[in-house]
C-alpha cells in the first residue's frame, strides 16, 4: 500500500488520534492552528497516537513518549512529544 501525508489538527494539550500505520513526522502550526504531519498507509488499520504538548519550563514525559518538534506560537514555545498505545 501507497504512503501519505496527512495533516491532523493538534487543539488541546493532551491529543488523542487515530491514524492508519501512522509514522508521525513532524509538527507546526499552520496560521493560527497547531498541525501535526504523519505518514499514514490510508486503509491500514488505525492505531491509536496520543500527542502531549509541553511548554517551555514544564516537566517532559518519560518513555515511553517520543520526542517529535517544538512549535514557536508567537511568544510561546511549545515542545511536542507522541506515543502509540495500540498496534
Amino acid at each position: 500500500m501507497s504512503r501519505t501525508i496527512y495533516k491532523y489538527h493538534i487543539d488541546t494539550p493532551d491529543k488523542m488520534l487515530r491514524l492508519p500505520a501512522p509514522e508521525p513526522l513532524s509538527v507546526g502550526m499552520q496560521g493560527e492552528e497547531m498541525m501535526l504531519w504523519a505518514a499514514v498507509t490510508p486503509g491500514a488499520t488505525e492505531s491509536e497516537v496520543y500527542v502531549k504538548i509541553v511548554g517551555t519550563g514544564h516537566p517532559c514525559p518519560a518513555e515511553p513518549w517520543k520526542f517529535l518538534g517544538t512549535v514557536f506560537d508567537g511568544r510561546y514555545v511549545w515542545h511536542v512529544f507522541w506515543r502509540m498505545v495500540s498496534p
